[in-house]
């Protein structure tokens, strides 16, 4: 298939006037070519990367729980989760996946809380990980089923992965277990989110010590040494573990600076950090140090929609001096490389994998792209995954 664009983003720069040639067969990018700018007012971007969500939760809107503070979240959530039967579960992860396509995304890091959402996501047309949450204590005879699961994966667009859901819910054994298992996988975790974690973890008191007490779940153990910074998972991974870091509000310079030297990416989600008021993370200083940041949406718990193009103008809002390119960067490239996905920048080679997108005014548009984006000005018009359309598509200007 031929397309026919004013511009399109390509290998990290915008290119303006393109011919981009792609084997709908085969699903490969063959060729991009330059052409005189056709002014039909269409645009290639890659395909967002959401690199952390909980599409399970996507049936529980945030504005209806209570919100005070990080703890109260929690409180009034966790019972809300416990009532969704398997039928609503599987629901939601559909929807949140319909929804995430809808608007650009083609692959996701989505924290499985139930253990359905890996065969719910492989019938979607997005690629991604399925991250198996583990909370509380887990026995060693499922941490071994768990291990040999990811052994058995055979792969495909969607994949096994395991996520230990945070230092205030589980112990370093379970993170040592994921960690072993996981091998060159990217194992994900919330880290330094809160306030409230950070004071459990420290002192055993605060907010989340008395939710824990009234639910009668025992907080994790961690050494002392461990807790002297905001994140002790930090400290345990080892050599060539691939971890995700969630949130990362609290972490100090040179817990970032660990965290990009040893090539884990951050991910941050906009909206639902602004839901929380949570202290901001230093991005600036990350992405200084070499760091890779990725953008996710969280959960409909914690956000008004799934939607990357809302998640950009909100960090654009929140930080002015990031540059449009890095945030626009976080929302595609970065996410695919967190998740260690195979490229697909729109360059010749590269999985068919992107969106044409087009300015909600109509305009043809011969203005920054990139900066557009960012501001919320485009919006996706149609999906493509290895060549193939998965969403929208009208009035595209294709030659076969």
């Amino acid at each position: 298939m031929r397309l026919d664009l004013d511009s399109a983003w390509s290998g990290g720069r915008i290119a303006r006037g393109v011919r981009l040639r792609f084997d709908d067969a085969g699903g490969k990018i063959e060729a991009v070519e330059p052409i005189a700018p056709p002014r039909n007012g269409w645009h290639a971007l890659p395909g967002f990367v959401d690199a952390h969500s909980h599409l399970d939760l996507t049936s529980i809107e945030g504005e209806a729980l209570a919100h005070p503070g990080f703890a109260e979240w929690v409180g009034d959530l966790v019972p809300r989760r416990a009532r969704l039967t398997d039928a609503q579960v599987d629901a939601a992860v559909a929807a949140g996946a319909r929804a995430l396509v809808a608007t650009g995304t083609v692959a996701v890091g989505d924290i499985d809380s139930f253990g359905r959402s890996l065969a719910v996501l492989r019938a979607s047309p997005l690629e991604g990980i399925a991250f198996r949450e583990l909370v509380g204590r887990v026995d060693a005879a499922r941490l071994a089923q768990l291990a040999d699961e990811l052994r058995r994966d055979g792969g495909g667009a969607v994949v096994r992965g395991l996520s230990p859901h945070a230092p205030y819910s589980t112990g370093a054994e379970v993170y040592a277990a994921a960690f072993a298992a996981s091998g060159a996988r990217p194992v994900a975790s919330h880290l330094a989110e809160s306030a409230d974690e950070e004071e459990l973890l420290r002192h055993a008191s605060g907010p989340l010590a008395r939710l824990f007490e009234r639910m009668g779940f025992a907080a994790p153990r961690w050494p002392r040494e461990a807790t002297e910074g905001a994140a002790p998972p930090l400290h345990l991974a080892p050599a060539g573990a691939r971890l995700l870091v969630v949130h990362g509000n609290r972490l100090s310079r040179d817990e970032l600076e660990l965290c990009a030297r040893r090539g884990w990416p951050l991910v941050h989600c906009p909206r639902s950090h602004a839901y929380f008021g949570h202290a901001r993370p230093d991005l600036q200083g990350f992405l200084a140090s070499g760091g890779l940041l990725a953008l996710g949406t969280d959960s409909r718990a914690s956000n008004s929609g799934l939607d990357l193009w809302a998640e950009m103008a909100a960090l654009r809002a929140a930080e002015p001096a990031l540059p449009d390119v890095a945030i626009l960067a976080a929302a595609t490239t970065g996410g695919r490389r967190a998740l260690a996905l195979p490229a697909a920048e729109l360059g010749v080679g590269d999985a068919a994998t992107f969106q044409l997108v087009r300015r909600r005014d109509g305009a043809p548009g011969d203005g920054d792209l990139i900066a557009a984006a960012v501001r919320g000005e485009l919006e996706t018009a149609a999906v493509f995954v290895h060549g193939r359309p998965v969403h929208g598509g009208a009035g595209i200007p294709a030659v076969a």
